[in-house]
């Protein structure tokens, strides 16, 4: 359990041509997702995405609490 006002920073890797390029010969395991599916997966998990910095191969997000 979190605090109400608990925030969470960090990165979402971008699902898009770059990224798939670099999977080919890059063997870290990520999962790339659309910012809407990110959201979706967020709000399933009582968090709201408050700001997005769009990167060319991340979001850089902050959550807070639904």
């Amino acid at each position: 359990m979190t605090a109400a006002d608990a925030i969470v920073v960090g990165s979402v890797t971008r699902d898009g041509e770059p990224v798939r390029s670099m999977q080919t010969t890059d063997r870290i395991a990520t999962h790339p997702r659309t910012l809407d599916a990110f959201r979706g997966l967020a709000q399933r998990s009582g968090w709201t995405v408050e700001h997005v910095i769009e990167r060319a191969f991340t979001y850089n997000v902050r959550l807070v609490k639904a």
